[in-house]
């Protein structure tokens, strides 16, 4: 069971971490912190059969200090700012000491390599070659100044230490290349699944909601249980005699020019959608002043000539109207029902007209709100 639940953190963890930048290094320290935990468990066992002594020691701490971050991480008993310091603090003191003791037998130094890659990986371009330039200005101090001599109690040959720092250099420039092709990527996915979003959701031709995002919204207004929830379902009358007249072209014009026109006046907290063909929907949270805001709709709609380029077109629309004083107590497709019912009224009615009504069971005894 535990195993289990482990591993579907981790899946989850990789999904989100692919787009999210504070997910992925939230991810990626504690993909950290339990390898060096590993390692340094592993390399304490090999130590302690090779009897190392100091070097025991440091890398039993380690193994522990990381095996604890890597718990509280686990458990978000830790943030993630707090376990990026202890991480540069704790492995800037074990690479000094291993390039300082140079114990077993000179090896520990190269431990030193990793960090260019877990620097630039974990903090990024910017942050990262601070870190790898703080480390590469240490080696220079330690293996090529007098007083750094006088400190380190290996003695690496003269070659060792003028290409060492080299190396590092080039395990940096390979680890830049590395995280700025990462970078990059994850860039164009955030940028394709930004596109992705807008065309799901989004209406091609006037750039309002489409169905699918306009459901979302009303699921998540219903999941609030929001108060006075509007909706408004309007069809442009006789809208096959635009396009006859004017062609399909100037049709799909007048279409977004309705569709602006239906946004400047529902407001900015209002979701717009393109219902299907002609007709269009709006959903206002907190809009008790329903029924005007329906009647203001289309007025301004009659009122306004749009232009297209064979002359002007004027315009009036059919408009289906519904509040719901309580979404805790209806569900959306009840909404949608009663407002779908308004507008075939409106139209039945003659057109060019609001038809209203309310999901209300103070007011009408609405049998929708029964036990």
């Amino acid at each position: 069971m535990v195993r289990m639940k482990l591993i579907s953190w981790f899946s989850k963890r990789i999904q989100t971490s692919l787009l999210d930048d504070y997910e992925r290094r939230y991810f990626l320290f504690v993909c950290i912190y339990a390898l060096l935990s590993l390692v340094s468990g592993a390399m304490t066992v090999a130590n302690i059969l090779t009897h190392k002594g100091m070097l025991t020691v440091s890398t039993a701490v380690y193994a522990v200090f990381c095996a604890l971050i890597f718990a509280l991480l686990l458990t978000n008993r830790i943030k993630l700012k707090l376990s990026q310091a202890a991480f540069v603090v704790s492995f800037y003191l074990l690479l000094t000491y291993f390039i300082i003791s140079g114990n077993p037998d000179g090896f520990s130094i190269l431990w030193v390599s990793l960090l260019p890659a877990c620097g630039l990986l974990a903090f990024g371009r910017r942050t990262g070659t601070l870190i790898c330039l703080g480390m590469l200005l240490e080696l220079l101090f330690l293996l090529h100044t007098p007083l750094g001599l006088s400190i380190v109690q290996y003695d690496y040959s003269e070659t060792f230490r003028m290409r060492f720092p080299l190396i590092y250099i080039a395990f940096y420039f390979a680890s830049l290349l590395l995280e700025t092709i990462r970078e990059l990527t994850q860039n164009k996915l955030k940028e394709t699944q930004a596109l992705y979003q807008a065309l799901y959701s989004h209406d091609a031709l006037t750039g309002v909601y489409n169905r699918y995002g306009f459901n979302e919204m009303m699921d998540r207004f219903f999941q609030q249980n929001r108060q006075n929830l509007a909706l408004i379902i309007l069809d442009i009358d006789y809208f096959k005699n635009i396009n006859d007249r004017f062609g399909h072209l100037q049709g799909d014009l007048v279409l977004q020019s309705v569709a602006r026109l239906i946004q400047d006046a529902a407001g900015a907290t209002a979701g717009v959608c393109r219902w299907g063909g002609e007709e269009f929907a709006v959903l206002i949270p907190d809009c008790a002043n329903c029924r005007s805001v329906a009647a203001s709709l289309c007025e301004r709609l009659r009122a306004n000539e749009i232009t297209v380029e064979t002359g002007c077109v004027s315009l009036t629309v059919s408009i289906g109207a519904v509040l719901a004083r309580d979404t805790g107590r209806c569900s959306a497709a009840q909404l949608v029902t009663r407002a779908d019912a308004c507008l075939y009224l409106a139209k039945q009615s003659g057109r060019d007209r609001v038809e209203y009504d309310e999901l209300d069971p103070v007011s009408h005894g609405d049998p929708l709100f029964s036990a």
